[in-house]
């Protein structure tokens, strides 16, 4: 075994006097260099399992070298016999044999009890070392099964220690020697050895080679019978190095005789039947065969401990995946939620985040939205809290269904940050549509908090990064209610008119039109023209699809805009056309509305007996028309009755309104009666 760089200097005194007692047992040292490593390397002086160990290789050091006697001392203190194994026996046993075969088995049971002693305290190196030390003493004397037997301890050290191609060569060696000895060879020991021979070349993904090994242990054990073999456990190897060449075909039979002999197998090899099942739905999986794969994965995690939190998380992911492709959508559901919550125990925020959004997917496609807005959300916040740095391909996915949802379900501040998040992944990925997107979302969480300037950056953003598609449009139709918000009608109107012209041209003539009409209610006031020209358009294609609702909302409109350009017989008229289609479509109260402006629009204009005709006939609808209506149609005619000098009528029309007003909350309407009446 060869010494390590910067490795502890009580180990290195350990490895350097089992070098110098192999050398001076073997007699590839003469006595003067024993000596020489005698006095170079004299005990620490410490205690424990080193100092023990140094104690009885110095012991031994001097049965050895005849000029460095007396050979045997008592224990000395400080280094307990527990300490240092068997070692002071095995040195009085040494120093009494009648023959050297004796003394160096005795020699070699020591250096195997001191490597025990070290690695159970930590001491991986010298005690690899003593074992090496001790195989190489048995094979100078032709001890076959001594040697063997030492080296596959080494082997296991070595495996242990994560040394698997070292492991390998000692497996092998404990092996081969056999049959180059021509010595039989106990079926027990030499399943045992194979086995780990084909572990080590698994491990360093030699996984053909490996697959011989198993082969011959799977002869052995069906050779052997009884404790001494594990017959299962070399089918599941077997399989396992099948499937990792890609041969599920020639796996799942070894798969298949793992399980069978598993079953007869006592209730401990239930972690073994889960490993056996998660293997052979790993080649059904590759197969394309999912209903095995799920029976499989199923069945798997019947056996599997609850604790082994990574396996449950594994199966249940890969199960959720499994109902997801067979359409069974709430065992998805089920599956990916538990995978999710096994993976945030494991503190693996990728996999949850990933679990968590996809579960969303199921639970959307279930109507289950609330649901899947909570996974949306567990998503967000696996990845946000981390700190880690995940793909952001799935930052960006995640954190902008999360600000979707956060901005759907009335929770804008919420939707700021992983709005941003996602805008930062999508640079990351030069995914464009995707911060486009983001943009739009951040803009709109931004203008529900009224924070109208920083809102049309975002929409100006998203624009320049996404020209045209519905994205775009979106931006634009955003935008301009965004402009409507800070007032700024013209603005508002010419930006709702850009997007009218653009879903035009993307075929889009449904969304062509609420364009239309938004740029129309803008402008009303701002630019009444321009709000007539939208507003017709609307007229007409409303007219010719048969919508009525959305016919007399722009009649409302287009009548206002008539004002504003002062062309009152047209607007009288489409006003009372507005009140005849709300009237058509039940709509009583935005009928009497309609007709309550029509009158208003006849008074302005000095119209008094026609005004007065179109109040009366509201406030003879009564109940229907709304109270605030009919409290409205009074105060209209007292105006009017007032402006023909028919002052007791007029004051008494006044008087039914400010009773409506009174009784319907509304003081300042009530005041401003009071003061006609005064």
């Amino acid at each position: 075994m060869g010494e390590s760089v910067g490795i502890d200097p009580a180990d290195g005194r350990v490895i350097a006097l089992c070098r110098l007692l192999h050398d001076a047992t073997l007699g590839q040292a003469d006595a003067d260099t024993v000596l020489a490593g005698i006095d170079q390397l004299h005990p620490a002086g410490t205690a424990g399992p080193v100092a023990a160990a140094e104690a009885v290789l110095f012991a031994f050091l001097r049965l050895r070298c005849p000029d460095a006697r007396p050979a045997v001392q008592e224990d000395p203190a400080g280094s307990p016999e527990e300490e240092a194994g068997d070692g002071w026996a095995c040195l009085r046993e040494a120093a009494e044999a009648t023959d050297g075969s004796g003394s160096l088995k005795a020699q070699s049971r020591m250096l195997t009890g001191i490597s025990e002693a070290l690695a159970s305290s930590g001491h991986v190196l010298p005690a690899l070392n003593a074992l090496s030390s001790a195989a190489a003493l048995l094979e100078a004397i032709g001890d076959v099964e001594g040697s063997a037997a030492v080296h596959s301890r080494l082997g296991e050290a070595l495996l242990a220690a994560g040394s698997a191609s070292q492991a390998q060569q000692e497996f092998a060696r404990a092996v081969l020697v056999f049959g180059e000895t021509g010595t039989p060879v106990d079926a027990g020991f030499l399943f045992r050895n194979v086995m780990n021979w084909g572990r080590c070349l698994s491990i360093q993904g030699d996984h053909a080679n490996a697959e011989q090994e198993y082969r011959l242990a799977v002869h052995v054990s069906s050779q052997a019978s009884g404790p001494a073999t594990d017959p299962a456990e070399a089918h599941l190897l077997l399989a396992d190095s099948l499937r990792q060449q890609d041969r599920p075909g020639e796996a799942v039979p070894e798969y298949e005789a793992a399980l069978g002999l598993l079953r007869q197998g006592p209730e401990r090899a239930g972690d073994r039947m889960a490993t056996a099942l998660m293997g052979l739905a790993a080649c059904h999986q590759s197969t394309g065969d999912t209903a095995m794969l799920i029976g499989s994965l199923a069945e798997a995690l019947e056996y599997l401990d609850q604790a082994d939190t990574a396996r449950h998380a594994a199966v249940n992911f890969t199960l959720a995946r499994a109902h997801s492709e067979t359409g069974s959508t709430a065992l998805a559901a089920a599956h990916y939620r538990e995978a999710a919550l096994r993976y945030t125990e494991l503190t693996d925020a990728v996999r949850a985040a990933l679990s968590w959004w996809q579960a969303a997917a199921a639970l959307r496609d279930l109507d289950l939205l609330r649901e899947a807005l909570d996974a949306r959300l567990a998503a967000w916040e696996a990845l946000a809290g981390s700190g880690q740095a995940p793909d952001p391909a799935l930052v960006q996915d995640v954190a902008l269904g999360a600000a979707h949802s956060l901005i759907s379900a009335g929770r804008p501040a919420e939707a700021e940050a992983p709005a941003r998040a996602a805008i930062d992944a999508a640079r990351a990925t030069a995914a464009t549509v995707a911060e486009a997107d983001a943009h739009l979302r951040l803009g709109q969480a931004l203008q529900a908090q009224e924070r109208f300037p920083e809102a049309l950056d975002c929409y100006e953003r998203a624009r320049r990064l996404c020209p045209t598609g519905s994205l775009a449009l979106e931006a634009q139709d955003r935008l301009g209610m965004c402009l409507l918000a800070l007032n700024m009608f013209h603005e508002a109107g010419q930006a709702f008119a850009r997007a009218a012209v653009e879903a035009k041209e993307a075929g889009e003539p449904g969304t062509a039109d609420g364009l239309h009409f938004k740029a129309g209610l803008a402008l009303v006031h701002a630019a009444p023209g321009e709000a007539e020209q939208h507003l017709r358009a609307v007229l007409v294609s409303t007219s010719a699809q048969g919508n009525p609702a959305r016919t007399a909302a722009v009649l409302s409109a287009l009548a206002e805009a008539l004002v504003q350009l002062n062309r009152h017989r047209e607007a009288e008229e489409t006003y009372r056309c507005a009140g005849s289609t709300y009237e058509q479509i039940g709509e009583d109260e935005e009928s009497a509305e309609s007709l309550n402006r029509a009158a208003d629009t006849a008074r302005a204009h000095g119209r008094h007996e026609d005004a007065l005709a179109s109040y009366q006939e509201v406030i003879a609808r009564g109940s229907e028309a709304g109270p605030k209506n009919v409290a409205d149609s009074y105060t209209g005619s007292g105006i009017s009755l007032y402006k023909l000098g028919r002052y007791g009528e007029a004051e008494a029309s006044f008087r039914h309104a400010h009773a409506l007003y009174t009784e319907d909350d509304n003081p300042g309407a009530a005041a401003l009666c009071l003061e006609w009446i005064a």
